[in-house]
């Protein structure tokens, strides 16, 4: 496979799915096994749980049937159909059972930390999840190209907790998630499905009853897969080292400091492997019982290798600025109510870069609100959107040197969930996905890389 044709394939991952550009952003950890807000948030997925001796278990299972517009995420013009097809919208149906269990902290009931109890030495904590997708079309001459594409799909977490709250502490974890995706050629001709594994272990110190808090050495490893043979030049290790912590000096106010190193390798030929350094300072404390303020910022900057004969580096200011409002300066639940979190709002700036299959890496700056609310203990509502802007730099493709471009993003999601009982609840998502680009030249196509998508999933789920 020459160079060139890697990169084509590079360019095809990243940008006809969006999905990879936030798997590179999402950090090391596969914690998150699906992408619903009852596995991605315990505060919203689990119930009172099941309490056997140290043990609390939390089973569920959900079932949703919905509308995509746009599963393979293409463009609606005459370049995209032409070379990929038109737009496909779908009927999907999800099944997800789950499992979490964790070891039970008596020193953490009814909320409140005793200061003379401490929990035990050694506490695990696992989350799994699977989902079985099936796929229905509503254009006929695709019913069977989609109902190949239905899959299984999900992974597992697993943390150990040592010696937490004291001075010296630890925390040990690992995780596996598997991803199926197809990418705008459709069908079973261009799949990004990958398995993706990591693992890591953090050493914390913690004097003076916790107003200081110091991670020492907090290191994971990513190791990402493609099943394909032809995306197989996009395998990569990514590992990550950080010292990173918070001094407490005022009763709600704190200084925070992270400096990360990070190394990426691709063991094919193809792609640029590099290192990318990165330190921040920040603040994040209360300004009144309502509103909470965040600001932190710092310097980045890349160090990829002329493996390919182009690469590009960053070096620039990133940062991060976030307000957010609290609707009720009470934190504690009323007996009954559905434990969500404090009902909040959030409004906030983001500026940042992360690795990139193409071009080496990519800038985004990134303004976005997110809130959630409790209202009357069983009825749980989040939301969460943005515009981010995304910049690549010059890359290499079939054409020889591609000219660096800009992304806008538009993304917005929303969650609302109906409690009639504490272990049944009735849910609707809403998520709607813009993406204003550019059309890339190759030497035998074209690709349009803008698209826009919504989905709408109707579901009921089981939780304990």
């Amino acid at each position: 496979m020459t160079k060139f044709r890697v990169h084509l394939i590079s360019t095809l991952a990243l940008l006809s799915c969006p999905s990879l550009v936030q798997a590179q952003e999402s950090g090391l950890s596969t914690s998150t096994v699906q992408s619903t807000p009852w596995t991605k948030s315990r505060a919203v997925g689990e119930g009172a749980g099941i309490k056997t001796g140290s043990v609390e278990w939390h089973p569920g299972i959900s079932g949703e049937f919905g509308f995509d517009s746009n599963y393979y995420q293409r463009a609606s013009s005459a370049i995209e159909e032409t070379n990929f097809g038109p737009v496909v919208p779908t009927l999907r149906f999800r099944v997800t059972p789950q499992l979490s269990l964790r070891t039970l902290d008596r020193s953490q009931e009814d909320g409140k930390a005793s200061s003379n109890a401490l929990p035990p030495a050694f506490m695990f904590d696992v989350s799994s999840a699977v989902s079985y997708n099936e796929f229905i079309s509503l254009d006929g001459d695709y019913s069977g190209e989609m109902s190949a594409l239905r899959n299984i799909q999900g992974g597992a977490n697993a943390g150990i907790a040592i010696l937490s709250r004291r001075v010296w502490s630890g925390n040990v974890q690992g995780g596996y998630l598997y991803t199926a995706e197809p990418s705008n050629q459709g069908g079973l001709g261009g799949m990004f499905d990958r398995h993706t594994i990591d693992a890591g272990a953090d050493i914390v110190w913690a004097p003076g009853g916790g107003s200081f808090r110091w991670s020492l050495l907090d290191y994971g490893a990513r190791f990402t897969l493609f099943d394909e043979g032809a995306f197989g030049s996009l395998n990569n290790v990514n590992h990550s080292f950080r010292s990173h912590g918070m001094w407490k000096f005022l009763p709600k106010t704190s200084v925070l400091y992270d400096g990360k190193v990070q190394i990426i390798r691709y063991p094919r030929e193809g792609l640029n492997d590099g290192e990318i350094l990165s330190g921040e300072l920040g603040l994040n404390g209360l300004l009144t019982k309502k509103l909470a303020l965040l600001v932190k910022g710092g310097w980045a900057a890349s160090f990829y290798k002329n493996d390919n004969g182009v690469a590009r580096n960053f070096n620039d200011f990133i940062g991060k600025a976030e307000a957010k409002w609290f609707f009720s300066p009470e934190g504690r639940l009323k007996e009954g109510d559905v434990d969500v979190g404090a009902s909040a709002l959030a409004l906030g700036v983001l500026r940042d870069f992360n690795d990139s299959y193409l071009g080496d890496f990519y800038r985004r700056n990134r303004g976005y609100i997110q809130g959630s609310y409790l209202l009357a203990g069983n009825i749980v509502t989040t939301l969460e959107g943005g515009v981010s802007l995304l910049s690549y730099p010059d890359s290499f493709s079939t054409s020889g040197i591609q000219q660096g471009f800009n992304e806008t993003r538009i993304d917005v999601q929303a969650f609302g969930e109906y409690r009639p009982t504490p272990t049944v609840g009735i849910n609707l998502q809403l998520r709607y996905d813009q993406n204003a680009s550019t059309v890339l030249n190759f030497q035998q196509f074209q690709d349009d890389l803008s698209f826009n998508r919504f989905r709408a999933m109707l579901g009921a789920r089981w939780f304990l």
